[in-house]
């Protein structure tokens, strides 16, 4: 009774007729009859005072109420945690807007980036709203292209360090696409005379010259390197348009102008978060710049953490 009544005074909503007046209830039978056993064995055993600290700690622990009294408050301590976090913080699962988690004041959103096209992440922005916005992972825009090729290597590779085979087998001399994070590829490497480019772009009649990414109007966004992270927002149940071919080209991206307002999310893994600011109301798409009709080859995700004030 004194239990409940303290709780009572305090102004705890506890009634005798309720569930938590039920548990006070049990809770005082049980501790009573611990305390009662407790005072049983005190009566039977060594009645010397402990002298070292472990020797105290062995003492409480044998006394079945203090241990009880430990249970409970822990757990009634990690009760009030749990119940302070879900009141601060809430986390759901939105489908196409990914993993939404819900802070005093901030909208963090996680999806992953796939580079087979445009993605509408389902987040409807206002125009002149501030983001927060990081992007991980690693993408190759053509490693499916040879992928046999790779897998033989390995194969030849693993031979030699058996020992199966005494000559080490000569690396691939035109392995394609190298994974590269969201910052793309570096401009360098779309120069005519660079040997490491894929076969396909020393062939193909659009690069034959330098930096041929930015009259290229099969990509998804021509004037990006492949790999780039560029979003753009568009009205509800507006779609981004695919590149068609030469004559039919998608988005331009310009140093000098002509963005077609999209949003451009690259950088350096040292140089996340980007702060970008949305230029219109709707729905933020986003894409991995590559040839929208060349995507079957592509391979790797990244993954895009988004925060909204």
């Amino acid at each position: 009774m004194s239990f409940y009544s303290s709780l009572h005074f305090l102004g705890a909503p506890v009634s005798l007729t309720s569930g938590n007046g039920l548990g006070i209830v049990l809770f005082s039978f049980g501790l009573s009859i611990l305390i009662s056993l407790d005072d049983y064995r005190s009566a039977h055993e060594d009645s010397s005072k402990p002298d070292t600290v472990w020797a105290l700690i062995a003492w409480l622990f044998r006394r079945q109420s203090l241990l009880f009294i430990l249970v409970v408050a822990v757990a009634t301590c990690a009760f009030v945690v749990y119940r302070i976090t879900a009141s601060l913080v809430s986390t759901e699962y939105t489908g196409g807007a990914g993993l939404l988690v819900r802070l005093p004041g901030k909208t963090i959103h996680y999806f992953p980036l796939s580079p087979y096209g445009w993605y509408n992440t389902g987040i409807n922005l206002r125009e002149g709203e501030k983001l927060e916005v990081e992007v991980t992972g690693q993408v190759s825009p053509g490693f499916l292209r040879h992928e046999d090729d790779f897998w033989k290597a390995v194969s030849d590779y693993q031979e030699f360090k058996a020992g199966i085979v005494k000559q080490r087998p000569p690396q691939p001399s035109d392995f394609q696409w190298p994974f590269t994070g969201p910052e793309g590829y570096p401009r360098e490497w779309y120069k005519k005379d660079n040997p490491f480019r894929p076969a396909i772009l020393r062939n193909h009649p659009t690069y034959k010259e330098d930096f041929a990414f930015e009259t290229d109007q099969g990509l998804t966004v021509r004037g990006l390197p492949h790999n780039s992270v560029v979003g753009i927002v568009l009205p509800e149940g507006e779609a981004p348009r695919r590149a068609q071919g030469i004559d039919d080209p998608s988005y331009v991206f310009s140093r000098t102008g002509g963005r077609d307002n999209l949003i451009y999310l690259s950088a350096k893994r040292e140089s996340y978060p980007l702060e970008v600011t949305a230029g219109s109301s709707g729905y933020l798409w986003m894409a991995i710049n590559d040839a929208d009709l060349m995507r079957w080859d592509n391979s790797g995700f990244f993954f895009v953490r988004l925060t909204r004030e």
